[in-house]
């Protein structure tokens, strides 16, 4: 019992004095992060303490971590006291408060890894879920409370902690991206080789000493909560009591409603052929305009109501088969609270989104075992073409490569190809001849045209600069979100092979700082797939804060794309 105490004490000064370092470090090492409000990105210069002096803010610190180092000392006391003392010490005799904040810096990771090896990591785990925790917790209901009853609550503290760990973390973006595409590009030539063996006992370990936890299934439940959330986050722009005028949060919102109202007077048939990448998305959207009896305006704001929905589902019908029924629903989960889905909302996108989402259901189709649902499901895919140019060439080209290195194995290993790769391949045969027949018959867009495009250099930032601009300021620092990139990395070894070659190449390819559009490959890439693989291996307690987590960055992102809305922060 004695033991529990101490553990729950030290986790807690741990916990609050990492807290109060993470968040004044900003204004004693003069480093400014990006915040997003009412839509528009500031950079942040106003220095935050919590008392109004660094000075005092450094010395709570130090007396927590005294607090620790008397919870941890057993034996060599004077070695445990050390650290702490030595930052007392800069702060009495020399009033250096950078010198002190790095000797306190110093003095909390010591601690927590002398924690970590008395006591295990219970402490430390304890203090990080929880703070992932509250922070999730605060954000849901700070978000709700500011739509239901107006209230602002203090949010400052939850709000700017969250806003520095998320600037702080992420360099572990990058390294989390470049893992996952270099892992999952190993493992395909691994299988294509025959080098498995490796692969194997990597994913063994995983499951043996990183997360022996597994979840229930609770796929049904979990797609219903999962559709509910993704179809909140879709109405949640246009509630009154946040956005009294309805303005829309997405960027294309104006393009989409030139070309219904364009429609209306001159035909559709003319803005599908000037607008070639999308003619059957367009199609679509003026269909359910004159149905509904909508307005342009209406139609091209409420789309995400549907999308959101959509490419949640869809999610799940592929996680269903890419990896298995159990995972299926946090799969959904972690699609409905990613930062793909926050970033679609402010960025638009949604020829992009809704041909995603029937790409992802098609595959689904394609990965099962009936020959006529694979044909279906490649019907369907055919008819992505028409609906996003862009999107279909991706997936064309990881269908082809996926299909070679098939081929290649199976050549080693001197199997029969199945079926399945049979009927990828003739599939392949025809789309891709029928996509450029119809660029020189009717003049329409093609891949050929997308390839040129994507071909063309149009960034002169270098690999980091360019990824810290999609992550931290393009649609609004939509994705930056560290946690869900590292929650994606170990679901590489679980896939199927398809999503394997699709996460390689797409991320690969967003990695090389050569054409803004390199954005939209991350977008697309089946991220939340491998997400809700490594959640529900987490124990419950933790599943459930990180969880919280996700979703709490979620709402708190949408809030902050409403245009002029002020948040408290």
């Amino acid at each position: 019992m004695e033991k529990d105490i101490k553990q729950v004490l030290l986790a807690l000064a741990i916990g609050i004095a990492t807290a109060i370092l993470v968040d004044t470090t900003p204004s004693v090492t003069n480093v400014h992060p990006w915040i997003t409000i009412g839509r528009v990105t500031y950079l942040v210069m106003e220095p935050y303490s919590y008392t109004g002096s660094s000075s005092l803010d450094i010395c709570i610190t130090i007396i927590l971590l005294l607090s620790a180092s008397l919870l941890l000392v057993k034996k060599n006391r004077v070695l445990t006291l050390l650290p702490t003392g030595l930052a007392g010490l800069i702060m009495v005799y020399t009033q250096h408060v950078l010198l002190a904040y790095i000797m306190a810096w110093i003095t909390m990771l010591i601690y927590s890894l002398q924690a970590i090896r008395i006591w295990g990591s219970t402490p430390v785990t304890y203090g990080i879920t929880g703070l992932l925790g509250g922070l999730g917790a605060y954000k849901v209901f700070y978000v709700l409370s500011r739509i239901t009853t107006g209230y602002y609550p203090i949010a400052t503290t939850p709000v700017w902690l969250d806003l520095i760990i998320n600037y702080y973390s992420w360099p572990l973006i990058p390294a989390s991206i470049t893992a996952t595409a270099l892992i999952s590009l190993y493992l395909v030539l691994a299988r294509t080789l025959g080098l498995d063996a490796l692969p194997r006992k990597i994913h063994g370990w995983l499951h043996g000493h990183i997360w022996p936890g597994r979840a229930r299934d609770r796929g049904k439940l979990l797609l219903l909560f999962s559709l509910s959330l993704s179809l909140f986050l879709g109405v949640m722009p246009f509630i009154p009591s946040i956005n009294p005028v309805g303005r829309p949060i997405t960027t294309d919102y104006i393009y989409y409603y030139n070309w219904l109202k364009e429609a209306l007077q001159n035909g559709v048939g003319q803005v599908m052929l000037a607008h070639s990448d999308r003619p059957l998305y367009i199609l679509l959207l003026y269909t359910a305009m004159i149905i509904s009896g909508a307005s342009p305006s209406t139609v091209s704001a409420l789309q995400d109501i549907i999308l959101f929905p959509l490419y949640t589902l869809s999610t799940y019908l592929l996680a269903r088969r890419a990896i298995n029924k159990r995972i299926a629903g946090y799969a959904a989960l972690m699609a409905a609270s990613s930062p793909i889905l926050t970033s679609y909302a402010y960025g638009g996108f949604q020829a992009d989104l809704f041909t995603l989402s029937i790409t992802f259901i098609a595959l689904s189709m394609i990965l099962g075992e009936e020959k006529t649902m694979c044909a279906v499901g490649l019907a369907l895919l055919g008819t992505t073409m028409l609906l996003h140019e862009w999107t279909w060439t991706q997936y064309t080209i990881i269908l082809g490569a996926y299909a070679v290195a098939t081929a290649i194995r199976a050549w080693r290993r001197k199997e029969s190809l199945g079926w399945q790769w049979r009927m990828i391949t003739l599939y392949l045969a025809v789309a891709v001849p029928l996509d450029l027949l119809k660029t020189a018959v009717f003049g329409l867009y093609s891949s050929a045209r997308v390839v040129a495009i994507m071909s063309h250099s149009s960034s002169l930032m270098g690999f980091g600069d360019a990824l810290h601009f999609y992550t931290t300021l393009y649609t609004g620092g939509s994705l930056d979100n560290t946690l869900f990139y590292i929650l994606a990395l170990p679901g590489v070894f679980v896939v199927h092979p398809l999503i394997l070659v699709a996460t390689g190449l797409s991320l690969i390819t967003t990695l090389i700082p050569y054409n803004i559009m390199y954005y939209r490959l991350l977008l697309n890439t089946p991220l939340p797939l491998l997400a809700g693989y490594t959640v529900s291996r987490m124990g419950r307690g933790l599943r459930i804060l990180v969880s919280l987590e996700m979703i709490g960055l979620a709402l708190l992102r949408i809030l902050s794309f409403i245009p002029g809305l002020s948040l408290t922060w």
